[in-house]
């Protein structure tokens, strides 16, 4: 069995501190912009943040970081899990008002939103992502069945997929659009209370 994400030169975070215990979840972001991997990448070295993998529009997966190391992507709550940043620009904004593509109706802490939809190539290769990373580390198939911000408590006793949307209320990625895909691939919605 390969892994289903590519290593490459020039895409990797240096000198991250080790996670104290192995992550019990992923949480899934968007990019907020159409920049490929190497942008994602250096604009995150830009802003000290870092995450795992970076998922591209025509379905390559570039891990970025060891497994057993702390990227910052999701804040306290989330930094002990592992990070995927799917490359789109997530919802119309600024350049982004017109021309990305269609976009996809969700809800987001209880209020309807519209998002820009994620590619079948991205869909495919998160779903193989979580897969083999949940065969790896044991964890259950299960995204939460809500969109709301989980309590520290339910994130503390999480293991599976969240969104970065699960961890604060400031933040609207992935517009659940991740967790979709993953029970669309059988992974179980499930209460995290």
């Amino acid at each position: 069995v390969t892994d289903p994400w590519i290593k490459r030169d020039g895409l990797w975070f240096d000198g991250l501190a080790p996670l104290a215990a192995p992550p019990p979840f992923l949480v899934g972001h968007y990019t907020a912009g159409a920049g490929d991997a190497e942008r994602v990448h250096r604009v995150l070295v830009q802003r000290g943040l870092s995450v795992q993998f970076i998922g591209e529009r025509d379905g390559d997966m570039f891990q970025t970081a060891d497994l057993d190391r702390k990227c910052a992507h999701a804040g306290s709550k989330g930094n002990r899990g592992l990070g995927v940043e799917m490359v789109n620009p997530g919802y119309p904004h600024g350049s982004f008002a017109r021309s990305w593509g269609p976009l996809v109706a969700s809800s987001v802490h209880g209020k309807p939103k519209e998002f820009y939809a994620f590619t079948d190539a991205q869909l495919t290769s998160l779903v193989a992502l979580a897969e083999a990373l949940a065969a790896h580390f044991g964890w259950p198939r299960q995204v939460p069945d809500t969109d709301r911000v989980l309590t520290p408590g339910e994130i503390a006793r999480w293991r599976g997929v969240l969104e970065h949307l699960h961890l604060t209320k400031r933040k609207v990625d992935a517009g659940m659009l991740l967790c979709g895909a993953l029970v669309r691939a059988g992974w179980k919605p499930v209460s995290p209370r």
